[in-house]
Order: structure tokens, then sequence, then C-alpha cells
């Protein structure tokens, strides 16, 4: 499990292009995704760092994981409403 400081020292050596939209725990496991104002979505698990999806300038406003913690899922504001943009 990650402690608070394991956190702080994760936000220290990765930064994102803009800043935080969305972070959401996985039900399962210790995996955390993280999106941003520029569209990026990376997941952390087991302290290790994968870039799910690279700035596009579309930013993921929503995150979610089934219910089994496998599968992410984002969401962006369009302009005809709220996009479902799955980046697993």
């Amino acid at each position: 499990m990650l402690s608070l400081k394991s956190l702080v020292e994760l936000q220290v050596h990765r930064s994102l292009s803009e800043y935080i939209t969305a972070l959401v725990w996985s039900p399962v496991g210790n995996r955390l995704a993280i999106a941003s104002g520029a569209g990026e979505v990376v997941l952390w698990q087991d302290f290790q760092e994968t870039i799910l999806q690279a700035a596009n300038g579309a930013s993921i406003d929503a995150l979610g994981f089934s219910g089994e913690g496998a599968v992410v899922g984002g969401s962006r504001a369009s302009r005809g409403g709220d996009t479902l943009a799955a980046v697993c």
C-alpha cells in the first residue's frame, strides 16, 4: 500500500505537462490513475509509471476503473457534451 510519503516522492519524480484534473484509486490492488489538463493519463502501480495516453490538448476531466479494477475510462468535455474516452 502506498503511504503519503510515497505519493509525495512519486510527484517529485514525475510531473505532468499540465495540472491534475482527475485521479482515482483502483478498487482492487494498488493502482492510481491520474489525468491532466493536457489530456495525459498515467497509471501508477507498484511504484512503476505507465503512460496510457500522451498529451493531446484535450483535458480529461473524470476517470474511473471497472469494478474489477482492470480497465480505466475517462471523460472529457466537448462542445456537444461529455465524451467517453476509454484509455485501458
